[in-house]
């Protein structure tokens, strides 16, 4: 497996999804750009119509189903190039505040920590989630029927203080 490397992802009731490798860090992570119910030709030609803008999750993943073959290869993008498939900034809002974030990761080091940006919670919420995802994470999104795609994690709102008195 490598960056521009389609691969496929088994869910639920027979349905399948598709991955596309944007950054190959089996030791650290995997970026990747998934795709929910690709159609019926899975075949690397066939999935060349598919864009970025297309994607129901962008995520930084764990490469272990990669490894082990579960999440198999399809092949390589025709015409695959970073720039057209990039690593973006993920966005974060933090629960209590409400301060939004934009992280943004090292392609060759997955695992060290981002460059954090602080922005409004609405810019945040304009860009993938982010975090380091599980597959099995991963597959309960692309199965799910009711969540809107990308995942956005949305400020909590606290309630306001009594008046002291």
């Amino acid at each position: 497996m490598s960056a521009g490397d389609w691969f496929d992802i088994p869910l639920c009731d027979r349905r399948w999804a598709v991955g596309l490798i944007a950054v190959w860090s089996p030791r650290d992570g995997v970026a990747a750009y998934f795709f929910r119910e690709p159609g019926a030709d899975r075949r690397p030609p066939a999935l060349a119509r598919l864009r970025p803008g297309d994607a129901d999750l962008i995520a930084i993943v764990s490469g272990v189903r990669l490894r082990s073959g579960q999440w198999p290869r399809l092949g390589p993008a025709i015409d695959w190039t970073p720039e057209r498939w990039p690593l973006p900034k993920f966005g974060h809002i933090d629960p209590i505040s409400g301060i939004g974030r934009l992280a943004t990761y090292d392609p060759n080091h997955l695992d060290r920590p981002p460059r954090y940006e602080v922005v409004d919670a609405e810019t945040a919420m304009g860009f993938p989630p982010d975090g380091l995802y599980g597959a099995e994470a991963v597959v309960r999104i692309l199965e799910s029927n009711t969540m809107t795609f990308p995942v956005r994690a949305r400020p909590v709102r606290r309630p306001p203080r009594p008046a002291d008195g």
